[in-house]
Protein backbone atom coordinates (compact mmCIF):
# COMPACT_ATOMS: atom_id res chain seq x y z
CA UNK A 1 0.00 0.00 0.00
CA UNK A 2 1.37 3.40 -0.97
CA UNK A 3 1.18 6.10 1.72
CA UNK A 4 1.25 9.82 1.20
CA UNK A 5 4.03 11.77 2.83
CA UNK A 6 2.96 12.75 6.35
CA UNK A 7 0.53 9.84 6.67
CA UNK A 8 0.86 6.80 8.93
CA UNK A 9 -1.87 4.19 8.40
CA UNK A 10 -4.42 6.84 7.30
CA UNK A 11 -3.64 8.99 10.35
CA UNK A 12 -1.85 12.24 9.69
CA UNK A 13 1.24 13.13 11.66
CA UNK A 14 -0.66 16.20 12.91
CA UNK A 15 -3.25 13.90 14.52
CA UNK A 16 -0.49 11.91 16.23
CA UNK A 17 0.97 14.95 17.96
CA UNK A 18 0.97 15.08 21.75
CA UNK A 19 -1.57 17.30 23.50
CA UNK A 20 -0.58 18.46 26.97
CA UNK A 21 -3.02 19.19 29.80
CA UNK A 22 -3.36 22.93 29.19
CA UNK A 23 -4.34 22.41 25.56
CA UNK A 24 -6.58 19.46 26.45
CA UNK A 25 -8.61 21.60 28.85
CA UNK A 26 -9.05 24.15 26.06
CA UNK A 27 -10.05 21.54 23.47
CA UNK A 28 -12.60 19.88 25.76
CA UNK A 29 -13.74 22.97 27.66
CA UNK A 30 -13.50 21.16 31.00
CA UNK A 31 -11.19 21.61 33.97
CA UNK A 32 -8.04 19.69 34.79
CA UNK A 33 -9.74 18.12 37.81
CA UNK A 34 -12.64 16.90 35.64
CA UNK A 35 -10.16 15.26 33.26
CA UNK A 36 -8.49 13.45 36.16
CA UNK A 37 -11.95 12.46 37.47
CA UNK A 38 -12.69 10.88 34.09
CA UNK A 39 -9.53 8.78 34.54
CA UNK A 40 -10.25 7.78 38.17
CA UNK A 41 -12.39 4.62 38.56
CA UNK A 42 -13.48 5.79 42.03
CA UNK A 43 -14.93 9.05 40.71
CA UNK A 44 -18.60 9.46 39.78
CA UNK A 45 -17.33 11.18 36.59
CA UNK A 46 -15.21 8.16 35.60
CA UNK A 47 -15.34 7.34 31.89
CA UNK A 48 -13.61 4.08 30.95
CA UNK A 49 -13.59 5.20 27.31
CA UNK A 50 -11.65 8.40 28.06
CA UNK A 51 -8.15 8.13 26.51
CA UNK A 52 -5.38 7.22 28.92
CA UNK A 53 -2.46 9.66 29.10
CA UNK A 54 0.98 8.75 27.84
CA UNK A 55 3.94 9.18 30.18
CA UNK A 56 6.40 11.51 28.53
CA UNK A 57 9.14 11.36 31.13
CA UNK A 58 9.94 12.63 34.57
CA UNK A 59 10.62 16.22 35.49
CA UNK A 60 11.85 16.29 39.08
CA UNK A 61 9.31 14.46 41.22
CA UNK A 62 6.44 14.68 38.71
CA UNK A 63 5.85 12.82 35.48
CA UNK A 64 4.97 14.71 32.33
CA UNK A 65 1.92 13.29 30.55
CA UNK A 66 0.08 13.97 27.33
CA UNK A 67 -2.55 12.51 25.02
CA UNK A 68 -2.42 11.89 21.30
CA UNK A 69 -4.59 14.36 19.40
CA UNK A 70 -5.96 11.35 17.49
CA UNK A 71 -7.19 9.60 20.67
CA UNK A 72 -8.94 12.76 21.85
CA UNK A 73 -10.59 13.24 18.45
CA UNK A 74 -11.78 9.62 18.51
CA UNK A 75 -13.22 9.96 22.00
CA UNK A 76 -15.05 13.17 21.05
CA UNK A 77 -16.41 11.59 17.87
CA UNK A 78 -17.73 8.57 19.78
CA UNK A 79 -19.13 10.82 22.47
CA UNK A 80 -21.08 12.97 20.04
CA UNK A 81 -22.44 10.01 18.06
CA UNK A 82 -23.33 7.76 21.02
CA UNK A 83 -24.04 10.04 23.95
CA UNK A 84 -25.73 13.14 22.64
CA UNK A 85 -22.53 15.14 23.15
CA UNK A 86 -22.42 15.22 26.98
CA UNK A 87 -18.96 15.48 28.50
Amino acid sequence: MMMQQGMVDNTSVRDMRIVRMKELTQILGISRSTIYDKLNPKSRRYDPRFPKPLRLGSIGTTSAVGWTHYSIQGWLFNLTTNNGGHL
